[in-house]
């Protein structure tokens, strides 16, 4: 349950961090673009191609939430507080104690 809580956090501030970094790095180009504009053009020209490995790394931490949380599910405990699962598996998985609910691939369902 811990190694799901880990994935779990990490998936939740990954996309901000992200957005952070990407706005960073946009305020230092533009502060520099004016003295060094090459700096601005490889700047550019690393924050498009930086997109495809970021992208990559989220859905890689998404699947991975989700094989952790499909393993946890057929123990019929809740992946985010440990806590029984209700007894119909047939469509989605409710916990009772945190109200959370999961698809059976694993994928959490926004209430």
């Amino acid at each position: 349950m811990l190694p799901y809580r880990i994935v779990r956090w990490i998936n939740e501030v990954y996309p901000l961090t992200v957005f952070f970094l990407y706005l960073g790095m946009f305020l230092l180009t533009f502060a520099v673009c004016f003295l060094i504009p090459v700096v601005g053009i490889l700047a550019l020209l690393f924050a498009i191609f930086a997109l495809i490995p970021a992208v990559g790394l989220w859905q890689i931490l998404q699947a991975s939430e989700r094989w952790l949380a499909r393993g946890l599910i057929r123990g019929r405990v809740c992946p985010g507080c440990g806590k029984p699962l209700a007894e119909d598996p047939s469509t989605a998985s409710d916990c009772l104690a945190c109200g959370a609910a999961y698809e059976t691939n694993g994928a959490r369902v926004v209430v």
